[in-house]
């Protein structure tokens, strides 16, 4: 009921437009601005759960003894995807690109920090095993770039710390080509960011302490204020 009568009244503005430049014409300016803001939240809002819910069905067909061993010798296993920090952020099938030239179907997920290519086996889920390559990649040192002269294939390049793999991603149109790639680089982009300020906040942690220990607070307190904001 609370929506109702704003709306009505917005309505009416519009049959009845007010004179611009008049305080109606600026409380309708106003009031059409709040409604964006709230119909853009509510968007948002629908959004992550439906991508919540995604994850949850896919986590229910995948196999509790399916487990993937990373690079660095640790094994990802199911309930890592479970972590309240991980957010599925787009999901589809495409098709990776074996050593011989195979394309195997595989369903991707892409989360906060990490991409993860599944294989589904009599109607469940276990983690893909290509060529002996991790099927989690995580995102803090991905790089996405096209297949030369192949409109639907993506070159997924991992320059990690412990050793580099390359990827060979295909799908099913250009535009999907396309789409996967844009999703694959905001999700990077925000992963590093959110890698580098939680660096930088306990920085700026450590040398306050560090300076509060020393009693010069005072001359801190103003710039370290900023930085934690």
């Amino acid at each position: 009921m609370c929506f109702v009568m704003p709306l009505f009244l917005l309505l009416l503005c519009y049959l009845f437009p007010p004179t611009e430049g008049s305080q109606e014409h600026s409380d309708l300016s106003s009031a059409l601005a709040q409604i964006r803001d709230i119909i853009a939240a509510v968007d948002l809002t629908v959004s992550k759960y439906d991508r919540c819910q995604e994850l949850q069905e896919v986590l229910a067909r995948l196999e509790n003894k399916s487990f993937a061993k990373l690079k660095n010798g640790k094994v990802f296993r199911k309930q890592d995807l479970h972590s309240k920090h991980r957010d599925l952020q787009h999901k589809g099938l495409v098709y990776w690109k074996t050593a011989t030239g195979r394309l195997k179907d595989t369903l991707a997920l892409l989360l906060t920090d990490v991409l993860v290519f599944l294989q589904e086996k009599d109607q469940r889920f276990i983690f893909a095993a290509v060529d002996q390559k991790p099927p989690v990649i995580p995102l803090q040192k991905l790089i996405v770039r096209e297949v030369a002269n192949e409109e639907r294939g993506m070159f997924l390049i991992s320059a990690s710390s412990v050793g580099p793999e390359m990827y060979e991603v295909h799908t099913t149109t250009r535009e999907e080509r396309n789409a996967w790639m844009r999703h694959i680089r905001q999700a990077v982009e925000r992963c590093v960011y959110a890698r580098v300020s939680s660096q930088v906040k306990c920085t700026v942690f450590v040398l306050v302490s560090l300076c509060k220990c020393m009693c010069v607070t005072p001359y801190l307190t103003h710039w370290s204020t900023w930085q934690l904001s």
